[in-house]
């Protein structure tokens, strides 16, 4: 809302966004995975993954658009 209030360009919000998408996929699976008993380097090694499929998923949509 912030963006269409002020005039901002569309890709650099695009991109903030996608950045803290991923970066909230990354914390929430690894606070997941932290709480079902795996280890640290497990956990964030899974809070990765959980992030790489989000962006995959941005990008599979990017490409059939």
């Amino acid at each position: 809302m912030l963006a269409g209030t002020f005039g901002w360009s569309e890709a650099p919000v695009t991109y903030s966004g996608l950045l803290l998408n991923a970066g909230l996929l990354l914390a929430w699976g690894a606070f997941a995975a932290l709480r079902a008993g795996y280890r640290r380097r497990s956990a964030v090694l899974i809070g990765g993954a959980d992030a790489a499929i989000g962006l995959a998923t941005a990008a599979a949509n990017a490409v059939i658009k």
